[in-house]
C-alpha cells in the first residue's frame, strides 16, 4: 500500500506593487430606485462619487467649458461662401487642415510639453 504522504505546501510569492491604478466607484444602484425621486437621489449619489474620480472630473468640466463657448458654425459657412467667395471644396480643405492641426498641437504637447 502506498502511504499517503501530505502535498507540500506551496507558498505563494508575493506580488509586486504595481504602480496605483485609480480605480472607479461602484455604480451599484440604490435598492429605492423603484421610484423616480429613488432614481434621482440614487443616480445623483453615483455622479457626486464618480466626480471625485479625477479623469472623469476633468471630462465633465471640459464639457461644461466647452458650452460657454458660442459657436457660429453656419453663420462662419455663409460668411465664407458669400463674403470671401470660398468654394466648397477650398472650405472642406480648410476644416479638414484645421482638425490635423489639433490632432498635430495635441500630439505635440503629449511628446513635448507635458
Amino acid at each position: 500500500m502506498a502511504s499517503s504522504a501530505p502535498a507540500p505546501q506551496v507558498q505563494e510569492e508575493e506580488s509586486k506593487s504595481a504602480p496605483p491604478v485609480e480605480e472607479f466607484p461602484s455604480t451599484e444602484a440604490a435598492p429605492s430606485r423603484g421610484t423616480l425621486l429613488g432614481r434621482l437621489k440614487s443616480d445623483y449619489k453615483i455622479i457626486k462619487e464618480n466626480l471625485k474620480t479625477r479623469c472623469v472630473y476633468r471630462y465633465y468640466l471640459y464639457w461644461i467649458l466647452a458650452g460657454f463657448i458660442p459657436q457660429f458654425g453656419t453663420f462662419n459657412y455663409y460668411l465664407v461662401k458669400d463674403v470671401y467667395k470660398i468654394t466648397q471644396i477650398q472650405y472642406g480643405i480648410l476644416i479638414i487642415i484645421g482638425t490635423g492641426a489639433m490632432l498635430l498641437g495635441v500630439a505635440l504637447y503629449q511628446l513635448k510639453f507635458k
